[in-house]
């Protein structure tokens, strides 16, 4: 007890007890600490009581920190995200859990608290059951943050709560019919390039706008793109580029088609001649997809003319602009691609990532690949008994 805890005389029957819980991070000394007032056997009781806390861990250090602040502390925590990822962390906690409970301090925050906050999400502001177990998934981040290593909280109050049931969207995707006449029908629009390029590629859209010309080059067997950046945002509708992709896997050459190719070219000369028109107020980042001066584009403009595009072409499935990608991979599967390269195109971490996207397309693979096998036994047949 000597060593965790001490009794410090405050005045006349008046105790400040305090018990050590170890060092933090920065090797700095943590204390739970509270004033006694009464006589020393009194104070005697308390230590021995939150010394028995600290053994069963549901001691903590007093802080007077809200959740708002909290947060603040905790991001820099997260060192292991890109900052896309996190600035979505960011704009569920700015949006929806800080009005709720941001100015409570921390240890306010009960089970209850949080419980209510999700059903108001549901019912009042009519979030998607995707959304709200996103949300709660970034909470149990940072109170678990807070738990430990933190030692604010003895207990995470996102624990054992009950969340709306997992709705899967059912996959979105263009059939090659339909990508032929989306890219005819819009042929001659702005981004009808950078829908080709997507369309053709199965590049992630945040990819395609960061694309610079220098990261195309020619080889012996065609042209290819080296993906070596991405588009972010902030959460709040504005966009950087970032020098680095969304896993390591992501950073990987892609071979382009002809036809992509050429219509780049056409597109490269269009824009040469519009910054000839900007001349000085042309910002020369050499993006392959910019605005008339230069600019990165807005992901949220593009993906809005994307389904305008849709409405124009006459496809009535509700395609979102990422579907380009899905749409592209599922065209390589249905026409016999093994799985393997096309997780590898796509710049997937492992094989599982592609499985669990596609797993749906399989059967019909692996249907293609039996009548395959049959087509090719009953030829070798027939070649056989035709000596």
């Amino acid at each position: 007890m000597a060593n965790r805890g001490q009794l410090i005389p405050r005045g006349e029957m008046k105790w400040l007890v305090r018990v050590y819980l170890g060092r933090d991070q920065e090797g700095q000394r943590q204390y739970s600490a509270k004033t006694v007032e009464g006589n020393a056997n009194e104070a005697r009781r308390e230590l021995t009581k939150m010394l028995r806390d600290a053994d069963t861990k549901v001691l903590v250090r007093r802080s007077t920190q809200t959740f708002s602040e909290y947060l603040e502390d905790w991001y820099k925590t997260k060192i292991d995200v890109t900052e896309q990822t996190l600035n979505g962390y960011k704009y569920l906690m700015e949006h929806h859990a800080v009005p709720a409970f941001g100015a409570r301090r921390l240890q306010e925050i009960t089970p209850q608290v949080v419980q209510a906050f999700y059903s108001d999400l549901k019912e009042t502001k009519g979030l998607s059951p995707r959304t709200i177990r996103y949300t709660h998934a970034v909470l149990h981040q940072a109170f678990e943050w807070a738990v430990e290593p933190g030692k604010l909280l003895a207990t995470n109050p996102t624990a054992r709560l009950k969340l709306p049931k997992k709705v899967n969207r059912p996959p979105t995707f263009l059939s090659a019919e339909q990508i032929a006449a989306v890219l005819e029908k819009t042929r001659g629009d702005r981004l009808h390039p950078l829908r080709h390029l997507l369309l053709h590629t199965g590049l992630r859209p945040q990819e395609a706008l960061a694309l610079k010309w220098a990261d195309f080059e020619h080889t012996k067997n065609g042209v290819q793109a080296t993906i070596v950046r991405t588009v972010v945002s902030d959460g709040y509708g504005h966009f950087s580029v970032q020098d680095a992709t969304k896993t390591e896997g992501s950073k990987r050459t892609v071979s382009v088609a002809k036809s992509t190719w050429e219509v780049l070219q056409s597109h490269r000369k269009h824009q040469a001649e519009e910054m000839m028109l900007a001349g000085q107020g042309y910002d020369r980042q050499d993006f392959v997809f910019a605005t008339r001066l230069g600019r990165i584009l807005d992901r949220t403009n593009v993906a809005q003319r994307w389904k305008t595009a849709l409405r124009r072409t006459g496809v009535t499935i509700k395609a979102r602009f990422y579907d380009t990608r899905h749409s592209h991979a599922t065209t390589l599967l249905n026409n016999g691609v093994d799985i393997a390269l096309v997780s590898k195109r796509l710049g997937h971490k492992s094989i599982q990532t592609t499985l669990s996207h596609y797993a749906f397309l399989l059967p019909e693979t692996d249907q293609k690949m039996a009548e395959t096998m049959e087509q090719a036994v009953a030829n070798a047949a027939r070649r056989a008994t035709a000596q």
